[in-house]
């Protein structure tokens, strides 16, 4: 009987100290839409933005990116968001085949330049919306990114997570990359 209850003890002393952490780290986690835009995600800590001008051979691209860097002991060290719209009949959202291919060709461009290496890919769609995700390995298998990539309507959503390889497997990377919503 003192044994059960040991384990009892032990046990709701473990759960309780897990829903502690677990709570200090949802208090710090906050919606984070972009001035002006109709979705949100979910965010550790503040995001900053930067934007480029990129020419095309169908003109010149304004892409946004969202950044978070992670801090010290938390198991990723960059959150990223980016974003564009392509020009009015550039993207042909009757056609599902042509959206997951061009999923695919952007993500095997983001791993070429990355230089790094698929680990896996699969379909993620955002409701009637393609979308892949996928997780690659670089720098010697050092580093790990898991980017989850969408086109709705003619915009084209990037979310990406970049961590140490040893903790590729954490709830947070999936917090973040799965938090994406239209409002």
């Amino acid at each position: 009987m003192h044994t059960k209850n040991v384990i009892f003890k032990t046990f709701t002393a473990i759960l309780f100290s897990v829903n502690f952490i677990h709570a200090q780290n949802n208090e710090i986690w906050k919606w984070f839409t972009p001035k002006g835009e109709n979705f949100e995600v979910i965010v550790p800590r503040e995001m900053k933005s930067g934007l480029k001008n990129v020419v095309t051979d169908i003109g010149t691209m304004h892409p946004v990116t969202w950044l978070c860097e992670g801090v010290k002991d938390e198991p990723n060290y960059l959150y990223m968001l980016s974003y564009v719209d392509y020009p009015e009949g550039v993207i042909h959202s009757d056609s599902m085949e042509l959206l997951r291919e061009i999923l695919k060709e952007s993500m095997h461009a983001h791993i070429e330049d990355l230089k790094a290496t698929l680990v896996y890919d699969g379909t993620l769609d955002y409701g009637a919306n393609p979308g892949i995700v996928y997780r690659a390995s670089l720098n010697n298998e050092l580093i790990s990114v898991k980017c989850r990539m969408m086109i709705i309507g003619n915009r084209f959503y990037t979310l990406q997570v970049y961590c140490h390889a040893i903790r590729n497997m954490n709830n947070e990377m999936d917090r973040y990359l799965m938090s994406f919503r239209i409002k």
